[in-house]
């Protein structure tokens, strides 16, 4: 890929300020201000084509002066993808493991809740008046120490799907009362729709939780 660039630029100014250019400018605050005629009919048919005739002379240098940045632009952008595409992948990849690894915690702190649950019952039902308060702050113990276990960098956010029959009247309705009607795309919108509107179900959408791991 070239070291530099090298950029025409003086080309285009030759255009721009070319007699013909110059002229026709000067033609344009001669031509008629009004068409009430044919003569000023004529004249300003004749004036609009000089005018395009310089539009497209300025358009077509422009274009050629910028032809190289655009090709100079794309060689860089295929480097940056070169790049960053394995970072990238890396993140992603990287991203799902932590996320796989949070609803595995999740599944044993669920575990744990219930058994801790159980076990404070039976306790609790078994204990003296007088060892009630000791017995208590153990398992509140018990309990912030299951809970503080499970990382804190999982944005959730409410999406929806589809899972089923759609009732596409339905959701139209919901999105264009939400103001956030996009035909391009009904989905994405929908769940903050459907809050906003106090919808809670439509047939054939079914919101979920995405978690997304932040890395900050």
């Amino acid at each position: 890929m070239k070291a530099e660039l090298t950029l025409k630029v003086d080309s285009l100014y030759e255009v721009i300020n070319h007699s013909n250019t110059l002229k026709t400018q000067q033609l344009i605050k001669d031509a008629p201000n009004k068409v009430e005629d044919k003569l000023s009919y004529d004249i300003t048919e004749h004036t609009i084509k000089l005018v395009n005739e310089v539009v497209k002379s300025i358009e077509s240098m422009r274009k050629y002066v910028t032809t190289p940045i655009d090709a100079y632009k794309k060689q860089i952008m295929e480097l940056e993808k070169e790049a960053t595409e394995p970072l990238k992948m890396y993140i992603e990849s990287a991203k799902t493991k932590m996320l796989a690894y949070n609803e595995e915690l999740e599944r044993v702190q669920r575990e744990a809740n219930e058994k801790l649950r159980i076990e404070s019952e039976k306790a609790l039902s078994d204990v003296s008046i007088e060892d009630f308060s000791a017995l208590a702050g153990q398992l509140v113990d018990q309990s912030i120490s299951i809970n503080t276990e499970q990382p804190k960098n999982i944005r959730v956010t409410k999406k929806a799907r589809i899972c089923g029959e759609v009732n596409w009247s339905m959701v139209l309705n919901v999105l264009f009362a939400a103001e956030c009607l996009d035909y391009q795309e009904l989905l994405t919108p929908l769940a903050k729709a459907m809050e906003k509107c106090g919808v809670v179900k439509i047939d054939g959408i079914e919101i979920y939780d995405h978690k997304t791991q932040v890395i900050r």
